[in-house]
């Protein structure tokens, strides 16, 4: 969806995601310390990744955000807050990407997450997120355990966890 959110924390910036940055987006999901954390893990063209970064304006469902640190404004990733379902409260997490190489041990991810539960509770009203992750990507796990989800269940390797908005 196009749309004007903008969240910051001390530490990073989300910004709705540009067709620069889905391109930045895609070199970084591309590589080979990422690529299998991504359920197709294929590689991304990048014509596909220009028909999906039209398809995403088009769809009311979808927010995507490039993720800049606050200090160099430097671009390190996206995360989006997806399957929006006004109707029964809820939607998706996930989508995230914080490259290793410039942000490592900072907890940036953990920190995306939280600017994007503030997002859901304040602007979007939902009262449940959920994010659904290979049980062995444990750099997600840990950013979305560090931003208060906590486990649902594990089924077939992958691990869903939740966000109750409405106990916060």
């Amino acid at each position: 969806m196009n749309h004007s959110f903008e969240l910051e924390s001390n530490k990073i910036i989300l910004k709705p995601m540009s067709s620069t940055d889905s391109e930045n987006y895609r070199v970084l999901r591309n590589r080979k310390d990422n690529i299998s954390f991504f359920f197709s893990g294929t590689e991304i063209t990048k014509d596909q990744q220009a028909n999906w970064y039209n398809e995403y304006l088009a769809d009311e469902t979808q927010y995507m955000f490039s993720i800049y640190e606050t200090d160099s404004a430097m671009y390190i990733g996206g995360i989006g807050i997806y399957d929006v379902d006004n109707s029964n409260g809820c939607a998706e997490v996930g989508r995230i990407i914080v490259d290793r190489e410039l942000a490592a041990g900072k907890h940036y991810g953990a920190e995306a997450i939280r600017l994007l539960e503030v997002l859901a509770k304040e602007e979007l009203g939902l009262k449940l997120l959920y994010a659904n992750i290979y049980s062995t990507n444990v750099p997600s796990l840990k950013s979305f355990y560090g931003a208060g989800f906590v486990k649902d269940c594990e089924k077939e390797g992958i691990t869903k966890v939740i966000y109750d908005i409405g106990e916060k």
